[in-house]
């Protein structure tokens, strides 16, 4: 899918079983050589130039943060199973409470959940 005049965007969809292993995700060089690989009957030409003039298909080499084009937020692909708690904790002061009284509690997960509905936690008091 072309984007723009200069940008050729791919699409890939995450497949179950797949990962990145905990590293971030990057694109696969062949020996000391990283390019981008077209089918036979696939090209990549220079826009409106004569004589017609090939693309390098030659790619950077892959950095540390991977395809991402941010340092902190690196792709990372993990289908190693359902989301789960890792720890509840909470971030009211510890205290004495009476009737009327909001203590907050957090669940966190070991990676991104979507939320719908009204979640709740049952409480030993």
């Amino acid at each position: 899918n072309a984007s723009s005049d200069f940008e050729l965007v791919f699409r890939y969809t995450v497949q179950n079983e797949h990962s990145t292993n905990g590293e971030t995700l990057n694109y696969i060089c062949t020996g000391k050589s990283c390019s981008l690989i077209v089918g036979a009957s696939t090209t990549i030409k220079a826009f409106a130039t004569n004589p017609i003039i090939e693309a390098d298909l030659t790619l950077p080499p892959p950095t540390s943060r991977g395809i991402s084009d941010d340092d902190f937020m690196p792709i990372i692909i993990d289908t190693s199973g359902n989301p789960r708690v890792v720890s509840v904790s909470s971030l009211t002061s510890s205290g004495v409470y009476t009737p009327g009284d909001a203590i907050n509690i957090v669940a966190t997960f070991n990676r991104v959940v979507d939320v719908s509905g009204a979640p709740f936690i049952t409480l030993d008091v």
